[in-house]
């Protein structure tokens, strides 16, 4: 069973056609820097969803405070002001936290 602190983020974000390699390109230099700076960072990924103009990312960090530390951070900031322009829509986001939110099912291994 996953910690009661953690806590996840689901989110999509449609990206017309023309953007998606750079908006990989994006989310790339995103992920390696939050990888390197912030350990609080327990997952970052994300999907091409198939047949669709849209990314679905999962993250996870290891408290809500984590979270919004890491949006919040210099890093993300400056990444997210200079391509912004290839992201046309804002991200849809489906934050779950552990503490709060009621686990109806399933699992995780350690």
């Amino acid at each position: 069973m996953a910690s009661q602190d953690a806590y996840y983020s689901v989110s999509t974000l449609a990206v017309k056609p023309e953007n998606q390699e750079k908006v990989v390109e994006f989310f790339t230099r995103v992920a390696k820097a939050t990888e390197e700076l912030e350990p609080a960072a327990q997952i970052y990924r994300w999907y091409k969803v198939e047949g669709k103009d849209e990314f679905v990312f999962i993250e996870k960090f290891t408290s809500e405070q984590d979270y919004r530390a890491h949006q919040k951070s210099s890093h993300v900031q400056k990444l997210y002001r200079e391509y912004l322009q290839y992201l046309p829509e804002p991200f849809v986001f489906h934050p779950i936290n552990n503490s709060k939110d009621r686990l109806v099912g399933g699992f995780e291994r350690a």
